[in-house]
């Protein structure tokens, strides 16, 4: 009888056992549902920080193809001077990566109007379900410093 009572105990730790791995199991699936097809769509954003401790602010919409390549146009306010900054001028370019947690990176050289180029990179974390994601500007050469919130426009998707 006790020869019983051990194997049904045995059982049953199994199939805790079992159940605790499955449940690790689907808990790492669900870090499947990010990739580069999250971000497609519009997302507006606000931005604030400092470039060479000159106080800045930006606002701007980045359209991400679902491909791992983008679009950046946004107005900056540095120090009161306004700048206008597009990435799809000729020189300018924005890609982007998505990871399997919702952490990612943009890599983007904006064109000013003057055809300077500016590299402003970004690590972000998507947040809310996938209609927004937190940055921080990530520029080691520069003396940047920034953070923003980005949210996905009306209808994108």
């Amino acid at each position: 009888m006790n020869v019983e009572r051990i194997r049904i105990a045995l059982f049953v730790i199994a199939l805790i056992v079992l159940g605790l791995a499955s449940g690790l199991v689907a808990a790492d699936d669900r870090d499947d549902r990010f990739g580069l097809r999250t971000l497609k769509g519009e997302w507006g954003y606000t931005a604030f920080g400092s470039i060479n401790g000159v106080p800045a602010a930006g606002v701007g919409r980045v359209t991400f193809d679902g491909n791992g390549q983008c679009v950046n146009v946004a107005t900056l306010n540095a120090g009161g001077a306004l700048i206008a900054l597009d990435t799809n001028l000729i020189g300018g370019s924005c890609s982007y990566t998505v990871n399997r947690n919702g952490t990612g990176r943009i890599e983007q050289t904006f064109i000013d109007p003057f055809g300077q180029p500016a590299n402003f990179d970004i690590t972000f974390v998507i947040v809310d379900n996938g209609k927004e994601f937190r940055f921080v500007v990530d520029n080691p050469d520069t003396p940047t410093v920034g953070n923003g919130v980005a949210k996905r426009q009306l209808g994108s998707s």
